[in-house]
């Protein structure tokens, strides 16, 4: 989860593109605090930037591989703002992180706040 900032949630082969580890990052809050949000998001990202740098993945695969792609999976619709951070994020790491290929992306899972609506309607 997005809020334990010193952990990996998940990681994994990336199925289509054997040379590729997928990192998922859980990111369960709301954005009313759109700037606290941005700023943790952005301690996590480092802390799994420094996961992949370090070559501490190697301690769960054996395997080398060419590129890694952070996932962050957001459970509320997210601002504008999320796009802008991750696209200079995204650049900044390329000047960075010279020796190896680091995206990150996020992807909405639409109907989490229909369904926490949902449920906060039927309390009712």
């Amino acid at each position: 989860m997005i809020i334990d900032t010193d952990m990996v949630d998940s990681l994994s082969i990336n199925e289509d593109e054997r040379s590729q580890l997928l990192l998922v990052i859980s990111d369960h809050l709301e954005w009313d605090n759109e700037y606290g949000h941005l700023l943790l998001m952005q301690e996590k990202l480092n802390n799994y930037i420094n996961f992949i740098t370090n070559d501490e993945y190697k301690e769960t695969f054996d395997s080398e591989f060419n590129s890694f792609k952070i996932i962050i999976y957001v459970a509320y619709h997210p601002p504008k703002e999320l796009d802008n951070f991750l696209a200079k994020y995204n650049k900044r790491l390329k000047k960075k992180v010279k020796y190896k290929s680091i995206e990150v992306v996020y992807e909405f899972l639409e109907g989490i706040e229909d369904i926490k609506k949902s449920l906060e309607n039927s309390d009712n």
